[in-house]
C-alpha cells in the first residue's frame, strides 16, 4: 500500500508542476507527437493510475486545470483527442458544467477535436445536452476512457 501512496504522491507532484505552467506561446506546437492527449480537470489526481498508464504506453497527457488553460493549450498546440471532467471550481467558483463549457468553447472555434465527458451520475443525467453540444460521449468507466485514447490517440 505504502508503494502505491508514493506513485500516486510522486504522480500529484508531477502533476501539480505541469498543470500550473502557464503557456507563453512562444513555443508552438502545431505538429506535435501524435500520442498526445489534452486531459482537463481541477482534480487530476482523480485519475492518476489512468494516466500513469498512459505515460506508460508512450502517450504525453497534458493536463489543464481549468477550461481557460485548455482553450489557451489549444491556441498554440494540436491534440488528436480531450477527456474533460463535468464539474469544476474555476476562478474560486464552483461550476457543475465546467466541461460542458468546454466543449461549446472549443466547437465555437470551429476545433472538432473529439471530447469524451469522463464524469459521474450528472454526466450521465446531461448526457444528451453534452453530446448535442459536441462531446463524442459520457462516460464514468475507466475502460471507456482507454478505449476512446484507443481509437484516437494510440
Amino acid at each position: 500500500m505504502t508503494d502505491v501512496q508514493e506513485r500516486l504522491s510522486n504522480l500529484e507532484a508531477r502533476f501539480g508542476n505541469t498543470a500550473k505552467i502557464g503557456h507563453t506561446g512562444a513555443q508552438t506546437n502545431r505538429e506535435g507527437p501524435k500520442k498526445r492527449l489534452l486531459w482537463v480537470d481541477d482534480f487530476p489526481s482523480n485519475n492518476a493510475f489512468i494516466v500513469e498508464h498512459l505515460q506508460e504506453k508512450g502517450i504525453e497527457v497534458e493536463i489543464s486545470l481549468s477550461t481557460d488553460d485548455a482553450i489557451n493549450k489549444l491556441k498554440y498546440n494540436m491534440f488528436p483527442a480531450i477527456v474533460t471532467d463535468l464539474g469544476r471550481i474555476e476562478g474560486g467558483v464552483d461550476n457543475p458544467f465546467a466541461g460542458l463549457d468546454l466543449i461549446k468553447r472549443v466547437r465555437e472555434k470551429g476545433n472538432n477535436v473529439p471530447i469524451l465527458v469522463f464524469a459521474g451520475q450528472r454526466g450521465f443525467q446531461n448526457e444528451e445536452q453534452l453530446v448535442s453540444a459536441g462531446a463524442e460521449s459520457v462516460t464514468s468507466s475507466g475502460v471507456d476512457v482507454m478505449a476512446f485514447i484507443e481509437k484516437y490517440v494510440s
